[in-house]
């Protein structure tokens, strides 16, 4: 009996014991309750407070109206305008980094000159302008080359630079007939001292000539240029240009300016070099090498998709007097002469003209037959006679003799091509010369010389 009660007793404590801290959770539930509704309470007077201070400051304003009182706003004028979204240009390239920029730009020349032909010199000219315009961000670029001559500079390309792109709406055709002397201008300054020059500021510079930027609609603001040096001559120079109101080129533009023409002027330099193995000094024409290649690359592409191709030799005639009357200079002029109007009226890029040898020229003709060779072979007949050439108060005409042969007409082999084209050439000559004769089956040489 003494363990029940025991355990009645227990059994009270315990409940006892778990009514008290319940008693206590309820008052500290109550405490934190009180602690909201205070804050709710003070952030209902800050915001009532806030509203009635809007609504004096809308009465003072709405009473300074009514007073007359001016409330200044700020003007905005269309200069500052301008002004201002040249320099957003240069504040977005500044965001991205200058210095990420132009090596981006250099990173993607260097790509773009390991895939380029060789031959392509005047594409790589024009992307050389746009190169560095890119990269420093210039209004205009221009590649001004050397004549001939090496007396006066002349437009090779001329790009726009506008809203952070290239301006694809300008054409700089109407750039063509523009002449720089070499002595003059910040560009011909440049390249009779096959040196770069950065003027920061063009409008008060002696040197600056205004010759092109008129033209594009430019106030030349601020000019960088730089000498293009190919095997130590100076083929001509790039020039960037800056509007006034935009920033001044700085030296480290100059710098990329230099490692761009650097890379290009490499590339220049192997194009030079490729073009003297492949091509005859006094004529520029390909040489008889060259056209070898090219031959035997046509009559491949030939014999697999079935076209038709034509081979025209020419042969000046009576070239040895001319030589021995007047000299080989002069001989050379009028090889000049006849190279010229040959050229004229070749398609470009699709036929190969080629000095063959001495006093002899020879043509491929890709994808024309007999009869479109003779109309090509009698204009330049024509043309030739009204060659003229002064010496010595004499004047010195020559004609040629031309002869054709076409593929598969004719032959399908190399060999048998080039015989039978020179085997039409001697008939034209043997029946009296300035004439254009067709091989036909009628034809025939027994003697034929090792081509």
């Amino acid at each position: 009996m003494v363990k029940k009660k025991a355990t009645k007793k227990t059994l009270i404590s315990k409940q006892t014991r778990k009514n008290k801290p319940a008693k206590k959770k309820k008052k500290v539930l109550k405490k934190k309750t009180t602690k909201k509704s205070t804050r709710s309470s003070a952030v209902k007077k800050t915001v009532k407070t806030a509203k009635k201070s809007v609504a004096k400051k809308k009465k003072s304003i709405s009473k300074k109206k009514t007073t007359g009182t001016r409330v200044k706003k700020k003007s905005s004028s269309p200069r500052k305008k301008n002004t201002l979204k040249k320099q957003t240009i240069y504040n977005k390239s500044s965001s991205m980094g200058t210095k990420d920029r132009k090596l981006r730009v250099i990173k993607e020349l260097s790509e773009f000159l390991k895939i380029i032909n060789i031959q392509q010199s005047t594409i790589l000219q024009t992307m050389l302008v746009r190169f560095c315009v890119e990269a420093v961000i210039a209004r205009r670029g221009t590649l001004f080359l050397t004549s001939a001559d090496q007396g006066v500079l002349y437009n090779g390309s001329t790009y726009l630079y506008k809203d952070g792109k290239i301006d694809t709406s300008f054409t700089d055709e109407h750039l063509a007939s523009i002449r720089v002397p070499r002595d003059q201008g910040i560009v011909g300054n440049a390249v009779r001292d096959s040196a770069p020059i950065l003027s920061t500021d063009a409008v008060h510079d002696k040197r600056y000539a205004d010759y092109i930027d008129t033209a594009c609609g430019i106030r030349a603001g601020s000019v960088l240029c730089m000498p293009l040096i190919v095997d130590s001559e100076c083929m001509g120079a790039l020039e960037v240009v800056r509007e006034v109101g935009e920033p001044p080129f700085t030296e480290e533009d100059l710098e990329t300016i230099i490692i761009i023409s650097n890379f290009a002027a490499a590339t220049m330099e192997n194009a030079k070099l490729f073009m003297w193995a492949i091509t005859d000094n006094v004529t520029k024409l390909y040489n008889r090498h060259y056209f070898n290649n090219v031959f035997n690359q046509e009559l491949a592409r030939s014999l697999r998709y079935g076209n038709e191709f034509s081979i025209v030799m020419i042969d000046v005639d009576m070239f040895k007097q001319i030589n021995d009357n007047y000299g080989h200079a002069i001989g050379d002029r009028m090889l000049r002469k006849i190279t010229a109007t040959l050229i004229k009226n070749l398609r470009k890029n699709i036929d190969v003209p080629a000095r063959y040898g001495g006093d002899e020229f020879i043509i491929l003709l890709p994808e024309t037959g007999s009869e479109g060779a003779k109309v090509y072979a009698d204009r330049l007949l024509e043309e030739v006679r009204l060659i003229k050439l002064e010496y010595n108060g004499q004047t010195i005409h020559a004609t040629v003799s031309i002869g054709i042969s076409t593929f598969p007409k004719d032959s399908r082999e190399r060999q048998s091509l080039l015989e039978k084209a020179d085997d039409a050439l001697y008939t034209a000559k043997e029946n009296g010369r300035n004439q254009v004769v067709v091989f036909t089956d009628e034809i025939q040489r027994n003697n034929h010389t090792d081509i």
